[in-house]
């Protein structure tokens, strides 16, 4: 029963549950990266089409944003749960701060931050076991993109641009609360 239930409350108790709970944070973390770079650029391309145009921090905004999640997926990956705290953070303040300008924010934000919960606790229990060991990254054009993508990458990736990751979500954050400050400072 309680594997069937893991996508609800997640237990890790085995190495089998380290894999997927990390997993389904990585391809979330990935999903919601593409996701915000198809709809950045869908929204650039109707904004040039209405005349209008972004100052060239919109396109850095545009930018950091898949870049974070990226970085976040091997961070999930590695079982790294400050990380998930952070991305979890950054979407409730994101969801906020659209409450705030928008006056309404979508049920699919308030879904996003219900799974990073479940995917935080579950990333929080696996950063208590210990994770395998990935050989370097060598002759990887036999295991496919998948394999490199998922074993091979985190591994190198996480250690290199973690600073990238925290600079990034601490500067989109920041800019989530501007609104919530200037709202309550009225």
């Amino acid at each position: 029963m309680e594997r069937r239930l893991f996508f609800l409350w997640p237990v890790v108790e085995l190495p089998e549950d380290v894999e997927r709970v990390t997993l389904l944070g990585y391809w979330v973390c990935v999903a919601l990266g593409v996701g915000n770079l198809v709809f950045g650029v869908l929204k650039l391309r109707a904004d040039r089409a209405a005349g209008e145009s972004l100052a060239w921090y919109g396109y850095l905004v545009l930018a950091a944003i898949p870049l974070f999640f990226f970085l976040g997926a091997n961070a999930l990956r590695r079982a790294k749960w400050p990380a998930a705290v952070m991305l979890l953070v950054f979407l409730v303040t994101d969801t906020l701060s659209q409450r705030i300008v928008r006056g309404t924010f979508s049920v699919l934000d308030v879904l996003e931050c219900v799974l990073f919960v479940v995917i935080a606790r579950g990333i929080w229990l696996s950063s208590h076991r210990t994770m395998p060991e990935i050989e370097p990254l060598t002759d990887y054009a036999k295991d496919g993109l998948r394999d490199l993508l998922v074993y091979r990458l985190p591994p190198l990736v996480w250690p290199r641009f973690q600073i990238l990751f925290w600079t990034i979500g601490a500067l989109e954050i920041a800019l989530f609360l501007a609104p919530l400050v200037l709202t309550l400072g009225r």
